[in-house]
C-alpha cells in the first residue's frame, strides 16, 4: 500500500516517524542505534526514506565503534565519483573492487550535518582497519586519542588519509545542499598537526566550530582559506602565552560574520579576541571559573556586547572573586546568566543576588546549581529573582527539595516563562510542593522537565498536579519526568499523561522513563 503513494507523502510520513522516534524512544547516548541498517519492502521506499535516514550519519558516537565506521567510511567511499575513486586507486588506498562498486545512490548527497572532525576521526580508524589490518577487538579496548595521536602523524598514512579526507569533503560539499558544518579543535590533540584541512578550497559558512588558543598559527591560517562566517564559535583561552595566539587572532579577523562568540577563559586573556571582532558580531558571551579574577582589560563598548555570563564554581577557598562581579556596571546587558557550584563549599548566596540585580531586568535564561555546598541567604536569592527577572523565559534548577518552597512566589512574577528545568538532588516527597506548582504555572509554558533520583510523588497527586495545570488553561505543555531507580507503576504514570495528553494538557511527546546512567 506504501509503494502506492506519492513520494512527497511518503517522504512525509518517514520524516514524521523518525522525528516521533527521535523523541520517544529509549535511545541513550551510551549506544549506537541507526536506521541506515533497517530493510525496506523494495526500491521505492528505499529511495524515499533514505533521505532522512543519512542526513546525520558524521556524528560522533559514544564508543569508537570501529565496525560502524569502517562501514560507514566504506559506503561513502563507494559513493564517490569514478574520477576520485581512479585517483584512490592509483594511489593504493583502495582496491579494484572498490573502484568499480557502484552503491544504490550517493550517500555523500544525503548528508545535511557534517562533522569535519568526526569524518577524520572515522577515517583514522577505517585507514588502520583497512590498511595495517588491526585487530578490531584490541582496538576497540585503546583510548581514542592515543589511537589517533600515535597513528594520524604517520607520513605514509598521513597522505593517503589527507587525499581521502579531501575527496569525500568534496563529494560532500558539491553534491549535498543546506550542511550545516561543524568543526572541533581538540585541545588533547596537541600531536596532530591538521594537515588534512590543508588544500580544501571552497568557502563555507561553519554552523559551530571550536578552538583554543594553543593550537599552532598554521591551522589557522588554513582555516582562513576554508571558513568566512561562524553561526557559533567557541574559544577556550588555555594558552599561558598571550603572544602566541597572532594566527588565532587573524583568523577572527578575517571572518565576514560571527553571530555568537563565546569565550571561556582560564589560564589567560588576551583583549584582541574581542577587540579584533567588533565589526563582525554583537553578542559575546563570556565563561569563566569562579577562582579566576575578571578580566580588567574590558572597555566599556566591550561591555556592551556582552550578551551572557557563566560563573563555574571550581573548589575555591574563599568566595572573594566572585564578589568582585556585584562591583561593575555592565551586568544590564547580561541576558544569560548561569551559576554552577558542585562542592563542598561555603557560598553566600546574596552575592549572586546582588548580580542578578546588576541585571536590570534583561535576564532571559537563568540557570543556579545548588548541588554540593553550604549556602546562606536562598531566600534573598530567590527573592532577587522575583522582583529582577521579568523577562526570564528558560529557568533552569539543581536544588535539594526544601528549596522548592521557593519556585512558586518565582512562577507567579515570572510570566513570560516558556521552559522550567528542575533537577532535584534527594528522594524526599515532592507530592504538595508540586501540586501547588501546578496551580500557578505560567500560561506561556512549553516545557516543564523534573529529574529525581527515586520518584516520590504518588499516582493522584500527579494526577491532581495535572489536574491544576488543565484548570490553569496550560495547554499543550510538553513534560519528562525522568527517574533513575526503578520503580513498578510507570505504566500507570502514563496512562495519566495520555489522558491529558487527549485532553490537551500534554503534548503528546510527554513522557515518564528511567533516566540511564553510564
Amino acid at each position: 500500500m506504501l509503494n502506492k503513494l506519492p513520494p512527497e507523502i511518503l517522504q512525509i510520513i518517514f520524516k514524521e516517524l523518525i522525528e516521533y522516534g527521535n523523541k520517544t524512544l529509549e535511545i541513550h547516548q551510551y549506544f549506537y542505534h541507526d536506521l541506515y541498517n533497517c530493510l525496506f519492502v523494495d526500491r521505492y521506499m528505499f529511495s524515499n526514506a533514505i533521505i532522512f535516514l543519512w542526513q546525520n550519519t558524521l556524528r560522533k558516537f559514544y564508543k569508537k565503534n570501529f565496525t560502524t565506521s569502517k562501514m560507514l567510511m566504506t559506503t561513502y567511499i563507494l559513493s564517490l565519483s569514478k574520477e576520485s575513486k581512479e585517483i584512490l586507486y592509483e594511489n593504493k588506498i583502495i582496491n579494484k573492487q572498490q573502484k568499480t562498486t557502484n552503491t544504490l545512490c550517493n550517500y555523500g548527497s544525503l548528508l545535511k550535518n557534517f562533522n569535519l572532525t568526526e569524518l577524520y576521526t572515522k577515517l583514522v580508524y577505517w585507514m588502520l582497519i583497512i590498511t595495517e589490518e588491526f585487530d578490531i577487538e584490541i582496538l576497540e579496548n585503546m583510548e581514542p586519542n592515543m589511537i589517533i595521536a600515535y597513528h594520524c602523524n604517520d607520513k605514509i598514512s598521513e597522505k593517503n588519509r589527507n587525499l581521502l579526507y579531501k575527496e569525500i569533503f568534496n563529494n560532500f560539499i558539491k553534491n549535498s545542499t543546506n550542511l550545516k558544518y561543524q568543526l572541533k579543535l581538540k585541545s588533547n590533540w596537541e600531536n596532530i598537526n591538521y594537515s588534512h584541512l590543508e588544500n580544501l578550497s571552497p568557502l563555507i559558512n561553519m554552523g559551530n566550530l571550536e578552538c583554543h588558543t594553543n593550537i599552532t598559527d598554521k591551522v589557522y591560517k588554513d582555516l582562513s582559506k576554508i571558513i568566512t562566517s561562524v553561526d557559533n564559535m567557541r574559544i577556550k583561552c588555555i594558552h599561558d602565552d598571550e603572544s602566541k595566539i597572532e594566527g588565532l587572532i587573524n583568523f577572527i579577523s578575517g571572518l565576514k560574520k560571527i553571530k555568537i562568540m563565546k569565550v571561556e577563559y582560564y589560564e589567560s586573556y588576551n583583549p584582541e579576541i574581542i577587540t579584533k571582532s567588533f565589526n563582525i558580531t554583537n553578542n559575546y558571551q563570556i565563561i569563566i571559573p569562579s577562582d579566576i579574577f575578571i578580566p580588567l582589560k574590558f572597555s566599556s563598548k566591550e561591555l556592551e556586547k556582552i550578551k551572557g555570563l557563566i560563573i563555574i564554581d571550581s573548589g575555591i577557598d574563599s568566595i572573594e572573586i566572585v564578589k568582585s562581579w556585584s562591583k561593575f556596571e555592565f551586568l544590564p546587558f547580561i541576558t544569560k546568566l548561569k551559576f554552577l557550584s558542585s562542592t563542598m563549599i561555603e557560598i553566600n548566596l546574596e552575592l549572586y543576588s546582588k548580580i542578578i540585580k546588576k541585571t536590570n531586568e534583561n535576564l532571559i535564561e537563568l540557570s543556579i546549581s545548588l548541588d554540593d555546598g553550604i549556602f546562606h541567604n536562598e531566600k534573598s536569592l530567590f527573592k532577587s529573582i522575583t522582583k529582577n527577572c521579568s523577562k526570564l523565559k528558560n529557568f533552569e534548577l539543581k536544588i535539594k527539595r526544601k528549596t522548592l518552597q521557593y519556585i512558586p512566589i518565582i512562577l507567579q512574577s515570572c510570566k513570560k516563562l516558556e521552559m522550567i528545568n528542575l533537577d532535584i538532588m534527594d528522594d524526599k516527597d515532592i507530592t504538595k510542593l508540586l501540586s501547588y506548582i501546578g496551580e500557578v504555572l505560567p500560561k506561556n509554558l512549553k516545557y516543564f522537565f523534573i529529574y529525581q533520583n527515586e520518584i516520590n510523588w504518588n499516582k493522584k497527586s500527579f494526577n491532581d498536579f495535572l489536574k491544576n495545570c488543565e484548570n490553569n488553561s496550560i495547554k499543550n505543555l510538553l513534560i519528562k519526568y525522568k527517574y533513575e531507580k526503578n520503580f513498578e507503576n510507570r505504566n500507570e504514570y502514563k496512562k495519566i499523561i495520555w489522558k491529558f495528553v487527549n485532553r490537551g494538557v500534554l503534548n503528546r511527546y510527554s513522557n515518564i522513563k528511567r533516566k540511564i546512567t553510564k
